[in-house]
């Protein structure tokens, strides 16, 4: 890592924190990613000693994508602590997704089950992303009592079938003959017919 980065990172996560509410993590996630993989290291340190909102770290790491690979077992941790708010346990649970593998489904299979509706679906969306877990995410289906997270269930299981074999198939087939949502009904039919 070139000796400036450090400090950029620090600058960026200091304009954060002078802006208070005004801040949007969106964006500064994007300035950090920006600077490339070599800040990864630093933006690990960061989000260790919770130097900032951790969904600014989060959003830079997982626009990073396998580059931010050395931060999995942070993130995972993340979407462990059941301390953590919600909102930030989905956001490191989209951000395994795109940083993590197959290895990291026991870690995300926990959040699927867990009891808030918002981090079964991010769960369910990160699992679909990395196209691991279709044993465990399958039976899920036709049990998810929230529609928004059923739909995220079904675009998972979507990415993860294969042509005429699968739970995952069988799950969609299950879903779009007699799911309760309608809407998943429909997207479950989309999904087998794409």
């Amino acid at each position: 890592m070139t000796s400036e980065l450090p400090d950029q990172v620090t600058a960026i996560l200091q304009g954060l924190r002078d802006a208070g509410p005004r801040a949007t993590p969106a964006l500064a996630g994007e300035e950090l990613a920006q600077l490339g993989p070599g800040v990864v290291p630093r933006l690990i340190e960061a989000l260790a000693a919770k130097e900032a909102n951790p969904q600014v770290i989060l959003q830079a790491l997982a626009r990073l994508g396998e580059s931010a690979a050395a931060a999995r077992a942070c993130v995972a941790d993340l979407v462990a602590d059941t301390g953590q708010p919600t909102i930030v346990r989905c956001a490191a649970a989209l951000c395994l997704g795109r940083i993590g593998d197959e290895k990291d489904t026991a870690t995300l299979g926990d959040a699927a089950r867990e009891p808030e509706a918002a981090l079964r679906g991010c769960a369910y969306r990160a699992l679909g992303t990395i196209a691991a877990g279709e044993g465990l995410l399958a039976p899920l289906l036709g049990d998810e009592p929230d529609e928004v997270a059923a739909l995220e269930l079904v675009g998972a299981l979507a990415r993860m079938t294969r042509p005429g074999t699968g739970a995952a198939r069988d799950a969609l087939e299950k879903a779009a003959g007699r799911h309760r949502y309608p809407a998943v009904r429909r997207a479950a039919a989309d999904a087998l017919s794409s």
